[in-house]
């Protein structure tokens, strides 16, 4: 339903759940951890769904708590985007080393990604080879009757890219992002009449 709602926030609200079920079951303080340690958390969730529900979360929470969880947040994306450089620098180094033919034959073998959608290739940020990140689809919309099929723009979020040329590997979305490459796409999907409603298909009288 919510499209910044990727998997790193539903794994950041698993989190901060089990703090909550902690306190309820076993009487230890579900706040007693560092605030470094779950306030980037409740942050990002809290912003994703203020966000979708049209609220500005220091409305909700106060802008003193908002503040803080936004610069700890900021502190997380200065970190990773510090690894992620460093790992980019790294498989540049290593690429530098690899002979032309080697390279040639690497990115001749190179596949698409798990979910195969070509047109979504990006130029990996080590080697500039073609690489065809990870994507999952999270939403169906502008659902349309276009001659004789239905048509409709599939949005998906990368979450994950490796590169087979210079061994560059990326994690979910964040590090994508980190990396500068996109982390949303879109797509066309086709459907026929008979695909959708194939249950109750009937063929025209004598073309069966």
């Amino acid at each position: 339903m919510i499209e910044e709602f990727t998997k790193e926030r539903q794994d950041e609200a698993t989190f901060l759940t089990n703090l909550r079920n902690r306190e309820l079951h076993t009487a230890d303080a579900a706040l007693s951890l560092d605030s470094s340690v779950w306030l980037p958390r409740f942050t990002r969730v809290t912003t994703v769904v203020c966000e979708h529900l049209g609220l500005e979360p220091s409305d909700l929470l106060g802008a003193e708590i908002v503040q803080l969880g936004q610069q700890l947040v900021d502190d997380e994306d200065k970190r990773l985007e510090h690894e992620v450089k460093k790992r980019i620098e790294a498989c540049a180094a290593a690429f530098a080393d690899l002979t032309d033919d080697l390279v040639s034959a690497r990115r001749a073998a190179a596949r698409p990604g798990d979910k195969g959608i070509l047109d979504h290739v990006v130029e990996c940020p080590a080697c500039q080879s073609r690489v065809w990140p990870s994507l999952e689809a999270v939403r169906r919309t502008n659902e349309r009757i276009e001659s004789y099929g239905i048509y409709a723009d599939v949005i998906s979020v990368a979450t994950g890219l490796s590169c087979q040329v210079c061994g560059l590997v990326l994690n979910g979305t964040a590090e994508i992002k980190s990396a500068g490459l996109p982390q949303q796409y879109t797509h066309e999907e086709e459907e026929t009449f008979e695909e959708r409603f194939l249950d109750t298909y009937e063929p025209d009288y004598g073309n069966d």
